[in-house]
């Protein structure tokens, strides 16, 4: 008795757990839309990759303290009295520096110096320093540094804004993704309906051949109905499937769990739809306040034009102004030399000009690609909003108008169909029309109807569409 207790045990602790059963229906869609996802978590990375660009180059103008110090010694002996040998030797300074976007850079510290050689004993020259360099041409007034920052600004910005549209965007994808499984298990519960009076044809077809009634062609071309449905049917869960694999991929929370739908109402969020459509007619234009790409659009002309005075100024001449003054003690001895930089302090200053110059041409060159490149990078960028607002908010009416129409014929063919069919189904059953015949209205009343189901998730995903990009429409299928 031991061994089918053990083997009880075994299967029970290897059987795979039941996995947790979720509900889905779009508040739920929209509630996990907005919970830590692999799309919003790239989303938020490219919002602070932007961050990062205008916080490093800012970086540069930090007040920073600096510090050096260096001893040398060396025991080599000198060539003559005259030519004394220096060590040893210490040096220390201490300070704090700044750059500005303007072109000017600050230093101010301390400094001690000190040697010794056969003539001098601890000669030591300390005091303070200030050092200014401004730059006469490539930055005077900061004109490229300022420019540059205003364009990485531009950008961060335009990131904020790109990141509320994206996931918002995200939303109404997983929206799309919903409704297109709802879709499918509508187009499932018509086929599966009409599968199930395939296979009463079937049993009736076969009744009357047994009875002599029918002909064996009569029960292939049944049998041959119900293969076709059956396909359609494994068809339609295969594409379910992948529509499921899709959300989990998307919303990781759902991907150890089963999946059910909620609760829906296909015609009501249809008319949702329509009505959202018409309050969006009443606009003739684009309606710019309910997008934030028309801020996109005013950043990204801001951020070319900075770009491009940026790169005008790439091979212009570096010129720069650079003075120093100190005040210092001189005297033998750390202590006396603080003692004479007290009582009589001394003065020595310098100004001095450095310049580098391009002479061959190939900065030239480099600056014409990165205004080529420019005018490219952001003329597309700019191309592709406002094709996206125009395209989107022209489209939308005619679209939506023309899927309403073919809903409303679909609508219509389906009723006579299934009007038809009953008078066929009579006919067939006075053996005044063929089974051939009969089929071949049941499969366009099934075709009939899955047409209607697809047309009406085309006018939500049409919506959906248009409110990624207008995303602050006010109407209730946008109330998320």
């Amino acid at each position: 008795m031991k061994y089918p207790i053990t083997l009880l045990t075994l299967s029970i602790l290897l059987a795979p757990l039941k996995a947790e059963l979720v509900s889905l229906d779009e508040n739920k869609i929209i509630e996990l839309s907005k919970t830590k996802t692999p799309t919003s978590q790239q989303i938020e990375q490219g919002y602070l990759a932007s961050q990062v660009q205008l916080s490093q180059f800012d970086d540069q103008f930090n007040l920073e303290a600096t510090g050096e110090g260096s001893y040398y010694r060396t025991n080599e002996k000198q060539f003559s009295q005259f030519a004394p040998v220096t060590s040893p030797v210490r040096n220390v300074s201490l300070g704090v520096t700044r750059a500005f976007r303007q072109g000017l850079a600050l230093n101010v510290g301390a400094f001690s110096e000190q040697f010794s050689n056969s003539f001098v004993n601890k000669g030591t020259t300390a005091g303070v320093s200030a050092q200014v360099s401004l730059d006469l041409w490539k930055n005077f007034l900061g004109r490229s540094a300022n420019k540059k920052y205003e364009s990485l600004k531009n950008s961060s910005e335009r990131a904020k804004f790109e990141s509320s549209i994206n996931k918002k965007a995200f939303t109404q994808n997983l929206r799309k993704l919903y409704w297109s499984l709802v879709a499918n298990n509508e187009a499932l519960v018509i086929t599966e309906k009409l599968l199930v009076s395939s296979k009463k044809q079937v049993e009736q077809a076969q009744r009357r051949f047994r009875e002599k009634i029918a002909d064996s062609g009569e029960v292939a071309r049944y049998k041959s109905q119900v293969a076709s449905r059956s396909a359609q049917i494994v068809s339609l869960k295969y594409q379910r499937e992948n529509l499921i694999q899709s959300l989990k991929e998307l919303i990781p929370e759902l991907s150890d769990k089963d999946i059910k739908l909620g609760t829906y109402n296909v015609e009501q969020q249809v008319q949702k739809v329509l009505a959202c459509t018409g309050t969006i007619a009443q606009n003739q234009a684009p309606p710019m306040e309910n997008t934030f790409y028309d801020e996109v659009l005013s950043l990204v002309k801001k951020e070319r034009d900075n770009e491009l005075k940026v790169s005008n100024l790439y091979n212009h001449a570096d010129v720069k102004l650079i003075s120093e003054v100190k005040y210092f003690g001189k005297d033998l001895g750390s202590s006396e030399t603080f003692d004479d930089f007290q009582d009589n302090k001394q003065r020595s200053y310098s100004v001095g000009l450095s310049f580098n110059i391009p002479i061959e041409g190939k900065k030239r060159t480099t600056k014409e690609i990165l205004e080529k490149m420019n005018h490219k990078k952001y003329g597309a960028m700019e191309d592709e909003t406002l094709s996206k607002i125009q395209a989107y908010h022209g489209q939308i009416i005619k679209t939506v108008s023309l899927l309403r129409e073919i809903v409303k014929n679909q609508q219509e063919n389906t009723y006579h169909l299934s009007q038809s069919l009953k008078t066929s189904q009579r006919k067939f059953n006075q053996a005044r029309l063929s089974v051939q015949q009969l089929v071949q209205e049941q499969d366009a009343y099934l075709q009939s109807n899955l047409d209607e189901i697809q047309t009406k998730l085309n006018v939500i995903h049409t919506l959906l569409d248009y409110l990624s990009v207008f995303t602050e429409t006010n109407c209730e299928m946008n109330r998320i």
